[in-house]
């Protein structure tokens, strides 16, 4: 997973620094050497609590923000998480970014643009495994992109960081029956919810998003294609 994280950083623009100018070197930030990190047990209870889906078929829209996600994160785990600098970088971010799952369909809301997917169009929900978004999506299309949040590819590297403990320590079994990660919805006319950035984040962030849009995609018969 490490050397997944090095090559993903060689790779992308500035080793590691984003466009802000920010350092976002995940192999910098060791796994365990902070005394206020909780273990890898603790994580995958929070995060496996953090958001999960509600009563399923849903009847009202299911949100997944990243502001609210990042908040409660943080205010489970402490630490550098719950510190002044995330608390900064966590009221910019507010309700900007979000994903919605609904009985009309699947809808990605960012800074700048919206997308919506109705399930009568759409063709197919697209996962990817929780490993590949943590340390591969997000890396690509977050810490090593230009976004309008100072201190937010920081405050990504963090959480990327607490979550790679879990999964390198197979505590991922505690996070739930899905080990994937809803990354996008195809549609038939190609315009489709594509989740990376922040979005990818959030979706990663909240379990109950994967497992309430996989339950309303297979209840109406939409393929579901696990990456």
């Amino acid at each position: 997973m490490r050397a997944a994280r090095r090559r993903a950083r060689s790779a992308g623009p500035g080793r590691g620094v984003s466009p802000a100018g920010e350092r976002v070197d995940l192999l910098a930030m060791p796994l365990f050497s902070a005394a206020d990190v909780p273990g890898a047990d603790v994580v995958a209870e929070v995060w496996r609590g953090l958001h999960p889906a509600p009563n399923l078929p849903l009847d009202e829209p299911f949100t997944a923000g990243l502001g609210p996600l990042l908040d409660g994160f943080g205010t489970a785990l402490g630490g550098r998480l719950d510190g002044p600098r995330s608390r900064r970088v966590i009221r910019i971010v507010g309700d900007r970014w979000s994903v919605t799952v609904g009985p009309d369909g699947v809808t990605s809301r960012g800074w700048f643009r919206r997308h919506h997917v109705a399930w009568d169009e759409a063709t197919v929900v697209r996962l990817e495994p929780v490993e590949a978004v943590a340390t591969q999506r997000l890396v690509a299309t977050l810490l090593l992109r230009r976004v309008p949040v100072p201190g937010l590819h920081w405050l990504a590297a963090q959480v990327v960081d607490r979550l790679a403990e879990v999964l390198v320590h197979g505590a991922a079994r505690m996070v739930g029956d899905t080990p994937h990660v809803l990354v996008g919805v195809g549609s038939d006319d190609g315009e489709d919810v594509a989740l990376e950035g922040p979005l990818a984040l959030a979706s990663l962030l909240s379990r109950g998003l994967t497992v309430a849009t996989v339950a309303e995609a297979e209840r109406r018969g939409v393929a579901v294609e696990r990456g």
